[in-house]
C-alpha cells in the first residue's frame, strides 16, 4: 500500500493479510515536477523489489492500493490547502502503476477510509489515525511497523496512512462499534 507523495511516500508490504515491512521513503531530488516524482516512483520499486525479492525471492507483486489524491472545491471548507499540490500526488501514484505493470492497482480517497481526518497542524499534536491503526495491528505487524518508523514526525504520518490504507483494503480498518448487551 502507498502513501503517494513527491518529497516522501509512505509504503507498507504486506503477506498473506498481514504488514510485512513498512517505510517512510524520502525522495533523493527536490522538486514535485515530472521528473521527481517518476524518481520517487523508483524509490518504491527499489524498496519493493529488495524487499519482496529478499524475503520471498521473488520480484512479483501482485497487488498495489494506493490513496488517491481528492481535490474540494475552495469553497466546501474542506479543502484549506491550494489544490494544485495534489497534482504530484496523482504523478506518483501514476509512476508506481507504469513501474508495477503486472500488478492489479486499486485506489481509494483519504475520506473513503479515515473520513475527515486530517493530519495535525503543528508535530506537537498527536496524529488521531495513528492510535486507530496500532489497535488494528498485531504484536508482529507493530514490530514491523516501528522498523521502518522515521524520525521525522512529519513523515511518521505518511507511514501511517500508507499502513491504514493497506488495512482499509484488506478490510481491517472498518469501524469497531461497541454495542449494549442485553
Amino acid at each position: 500500500s502507498v502513501d503517494p507523495g513527491s518529497h516522501v511516500s509512505g509504503v507498507a508490504l504486506w503477506q498473506d493479510g498481514q504488514l510485512f515491512a513498512a517505510a517512510a521513503l524520502k525522495n533523493t531530488v527536490e522538486g514535485a515536477g515530472p521528473y521527481e516524482c517518476g524518481v520517487m516512483g523508483r524509490i518504491i520499486q527499489s524498496w519493493v523489489y529488495g524487499k519482496v525479492f529478499q524475503s520471498w525471492g521473488t520480484s512479483q507483486v501482485a497487488q498495489i492500493a494506493a490513496e488517491w489524491p481528492r481535490v474540494y472545491s475552495r469553497g466546501s471548507g474542506k479543502s484549506k490547502a491550494d489544490p494544485n499540490v495534489n497534482l504530484p500526488l496523482a504523478a506518483v501514484c501514476g509512476a508506481v502503476a507504469a513501474l508495477f505493470p503486472s500488478a492489479k492497482m486499486t485506489h481509494y480517497n483519504p475520506s473513503d477510509w479515515k473520513g475527515q481526518v486530517g493530519k495535525p497542524d503543528t508535530v506537537k499534536e498527536p496524529y488521531a489515525i495513528e492510535a486507530k491503526v496500532r489497535a488494528r495491528l498485531s504484536p508482529d505487524e507493530i514490530k514491523a511497523l516501528e522498523a521502518g518508523w522515521p524520525k521525522s514526525v512529519k513523515q511518521t504520518y505518511d507511514l501511517v496512512d500508507a499502513v491504514g490504507g493497506g488495512l482499509h483494503f484488506l478490510g481491517r480498518f472498518e469501524r469497531r462499534r461497541v454495542f449494549a448487551r442485553e
